[in-house]
């Protein structure tokens, strides 16, 4: 009975499926158009046009499927029918699957064999995102689609559901502040946001055992509304969230034991550029609001009640010893405390940035870090503190490869970064790359001119630890590099300019995430 709903479906749904996958063809050839650099203005629009088309074409697809035979209700013929209910859900689930992902993938493989890219690696990479976006996007949908009986119904309860989750979320955001989300915009997000991939899958597989199986709307609904609850609720602690990704980091570059890790005495300095007035907290929590940035927004706030004037800096250098040549430390998380002499805590504080950032250490391996706190804290505690406790969750990066290639008009391959070119405009030399699969998100260029001279190097590195995980539409990951070659308002001055672009080279390295350790270092307190 399987083929005889799905050969049904088809005669009725055929015309939406084959949009759908006219809107992916279209879409892929825009893809392949925009090129490198993304020199046409035409593949730009249709990009923008057709990607918020096909989210619409491939849910509506997967929904309207499901809706030729609705579940709740008592006027659809398949009740009376000898139809096993195994054979209804699995026939609309490979019904999706068929119309959806066997296109795309086919679309994506050929767009990849275009570029250059061998067939098996394509297929491969093309399936698992397939199989991601089904598991992801399309039984979501008709989980949501089988608990309704018609589009109007399914308008209310994603707006009854999208309502709850700004309640939780804005509820959660008010009693925890920041903490609300501790991997929230952090390198380690990805953990999260997998965790809640597995909840939401986990939660349509059940709303589709209740429905198919024993037809219970109301439970489902309500199982859908207790899901968006615990997606706000359950969020993993940042130790926890940080030991996994330790335990699945590379042994790449220097070991963490090796690394010797040391604080100086700590200084204070009242500082004057963060100073805002109400008027102004009040202006940029609105505007965090309309970008849809609850934590800011709470954070912005709270620190505006508890700061009346000019933070307090506390500041200490910090000594790195033990790191390899072409390796750097990045900080992902530093929280804070200022102790007693009884080593009780006076004040917990955490860096203002969330994201990971590079610790920028001179040859020595020293730098200077620095940590704000309200001026009125500071005040109430001076007397009292006699050291500053600082533990930080640190990874190191190392280079994993070298490559070489001309500044304008070249070609490289290369199985870390995959297809790149390079280019040049009046201002600058320009890197882009193509790869299938996970780009790496960390790596310098450095123009060099025939001389061998050459302009400061450039760093460019993401602030996020994920292995591969596919975009919907398209299994490939882009990078790029612009290193300046002049300056329009004429302060900056560089060695290799447009009038040596056409002899010069690039220098690029490849930095890859290695070990993930925590340490705490302590400073010694001297009140100002």
């Amino acid at each position: 009975m399987i083929w005889a709903v799905l050969r049904k479906d088809w005669a009725l749904l055929w015309p939406l499926a084959v949009l759908v996958t006219l809107i992916q063809v279209a879409l892929e050839w825009a893809t392949y158009q925009f090129g490198f650099f993304g020199v046409s203005p035409v593949a730009r629009e249709i990009m923008r046009l057709l990607t918020p088309a096909w989210f619409i074409g491939v849910i509506s697809l997967a929904v309207v499927a499901v809706h030729e035979d609705t579940i709740p209700g008592v006027d659809q013929d398949w009740l009376i029918r000898p139809l096993s209910r195994t054979d209804l859900l699995l026939s609309k689930l490979l019904f999706v699957a068929v119309t959806v992902c066997g296109p795309m993938l086919v679309v994506n493989i050929v767009d990849e064999m275009a570029l250059g890219f061998r067939f098996a690696p394509s297929f491969g990479f093309a399936l698992y995102k397939e199989l991601y976006l089904f598991v992801c996007l399309l039984v979501p949908a008709a989980a949501v689609a089988a608990a309704t009986r018609n589009a109007v119904e399914l308008v209310v309860l994603i707006a009854g559901l999208v309502l709850l989750y700004v309640l939780c979320v804005g509820l959660s955001a008010l009693v925890f502040g920041l903490d609300r989300c501790p991997t929230c915009d952090t390198s380690i997000l990805w953990i999260q946001s997998l965790l809640e991939h597995f909840g939401i899958l986990v939660g349509s597989a059940v709303v589709l055992g209740f429905q198919y199986y024993e037809r219970r709307t109301s439970l489902s609904r309500l199982v859908l509304a207790a899901g968006v609850v615990l997606l706000v609720i359950i969020q993993l602690p940042w130790n926890v969230a940080f030991a996994i990704q330790t335990w699945m980091g590379t042994p790449i570059g220097t070991a963490p034991a090796m690394l010797q890790v040391t604080a100086g005495e700590t200084t204070v300095a009242s500082s004057t550029a963060g100073g805002r007035s109400r008027q102004e907290n009040a202006k940029r929590a609105a505007q965090a609001l309309l970008q849809g940035d609850v934590d800011a927004a709470v954070e912005i706030q709270q620190s505006s009640s508890r700061n009346r004037g000019a933070p307090v800096t506390l500041s200490f250098p910090l000594q790195v010893k033990g790191m390899g040549h072409d390796e750097f430390l990045a900080v992902d998380r530093a929280d804070f405390a200022l102790l007693d002499a009884r080593g009780q805590t006076l004040y917990r504080g955490r860096r203002a940035e969330r994201k990971s950032a590079p610790l920028n250490t001179d040859a020595a391996g020293a730098a200077i870090q620095a940590f704000e706190m309200p001026a009125a804290d500071y005040q109430r505690i001076r007397e009292r503190a006699v050291s500053l406790v600082v533990d930080y969750s640190l990874t190191v990066r190392a280079v994993v490869a070298q490559h070489k290639m001309r500044a304008t008009g070249d070609e490289l391959r290369s199985p870390e970064i995959g297809i790149c070119r390079s280019d040049a405009d009046p201002s600058s030399s320009i890197i882009r790359c193509r790869q299938i699969g996970r780009a790496p998100n960390c790596y310098t260029t450095t123009l060099y001119g025939p001389d061998g001279r050459h302009n400061p190097e450039v760093r460019t590195c993401g602030s996020d630890y994920r292995p591969y995980i596919p975009a919907p539409m398209n299994i490939i990951s882009f990078a790029g590099m612009e290193m300046p070659i002049r300056d329009s308002y004429g302060v900056a001055h560089y060695d290799v300019d447009g009038s040596q672009i056409q002899d010069s080279y690039i220098v690029m390295k490849v930095y890859e995430t290695g070990g993930h350790f925590q340490r705490r270092v302590t400073s010694h307190f001297q009140p100002e």
